[in-house]
């Protein structure tokens, strides 16, 4: 009661921020340049997506967040978003019946154009809380529940 504290994060504030390594996507982008193999001069190519990332390299990021006692989820379906605008509660919704877990606006048509050209493909999430979409929290404790979840995905990625 008579502490001078503005600001206070409990330790529950952190358990929203989890790394999650998703085993698959639903890409809900429209527009975007999705294809190398379009137009006249570039055949159309069949190109199978059944598995969207790759089992080797999500393998290898799994392990070594495993040797370095880091948390990490690594069964969990992406929903990228067409953004800027965040979703409607509404729309949030219709992703949860989707089966959707983790929500972004990144990632489509990176996966797809990384299959197209042989290049393997993992995505990487961070998790913040989602009242950081809703506006049910402040910026500030926003802006430092991202900063955290990209300092652990840096920390990961640095030592693989």
């Amino acid at each position: 009661r008579s502490t001078q504290a503005k600001t206070l994060f409990p330790y529950t504030t952190l358990f929203h921020l989890a790394l999650v390594l998703p085993d698959d996507l639903i890409d809900y982008t429209y527009g975007r340049k999705d294809t190398f193999f379009e137009g006249q001069e570039e055949p159309v190519v069949h190109t199978d997506f059944l598995e969207p990332y790759s089992a080797g390299l999500r393998e290898k990021i799994a392990e070594h967040a495993q040797q370095h006692q880091m948390p990490l989820y690594t069964q969990a379906v992406y929903g990228c978003l067409q953004g800027p605008r965040w979703p409607t509660r509404a729309e949030i919704q219709r992703y949860r019946r989707d089966g959707v877990d983790v929500l972004g606006m990144t990632g489509m048509p990176e996966a797809f154009l990384a299959r197209e050209l042989g290049i393997q493909y993992a995505h990487f999430c961070g998790i913040t809380d989602i009242r950081c979409l809703s506006g049910g929290a402040e910026g500030t404790e926003c802006g430092l529940e991202t900063e955290l979840a990209i300092g652990k995905i840096r920390r990961l990625l640095a030592g693989l």
